[in-house]
């Protein structure tokens, strides 16, 4: 599935991004291992195509493949939004930590729409487990703020 191939190839390049942002550092990796969380049910689907089947049979297929196309356009602007970031002064950054703050959050809270979406494609024990494995993840606020704190330090 093509979809599969491009959220695959533009979550990598956000990884990377994320991971060269020096201030709001703890927040831009957050968000790279939030997504990277949301792909283990597209990985299963990659590894084990008959997943799809089973999803088209009961009625669950249209919902994955439109969290999958949500996935790859919120993907990629967060991409943009971290590729800014890792360019922004930090003078810049310290007198526009309330809009980088929103916009980590924002986006924390599009990732978690995306849950249900992608947790169709497995079986229902399969899906308790992974909504739980996102619902025990970090808190998004708490890492901005731990990023604001630090954000002199750098």
């Amino acid at each position: 599935m093509e979809i599969i191939s491009a959220v695959f190839s533009v979550a990598e390049k956000c990884y990377d991004i994320a991971h060269e942002v020096k201030s709001f550092k703890t927040a831009a990796k957050h968000l790279a291992d939030r997504i990277k969380l949301l792909l283990q049910p597209i990985e299963l689907v990659k590894e084990d195509d008959s997943m799809l089947k089973e999803a088209e049979v009961s009625g669950n297929y249209q919902r994955f493949l439109e969290a999958l196309k949500q996935l790859e356009k919120h993907i990629t602007e967060i991409m943009k939004f971290l590729q800014t970031l890792k360019k922004t002064s930090l003078i810049q950054k310290v007198y526009k930590k309330g809009d980088i703050t929103d916009k980590f959050n924002d986006f924390n809270e599009i990732l978690d729409g995306l849950v249900p979406g992608l947790s169709l494609i497995l079986q229902l024990e399969q899906r308790k487990e992974y909504i739980d494995q996102m619902s025990r993840f970090e808190d998004g606020q708490q890492a901005v703020k731990n990023d604001i704190a630090n954000l002199g330090k750098c």
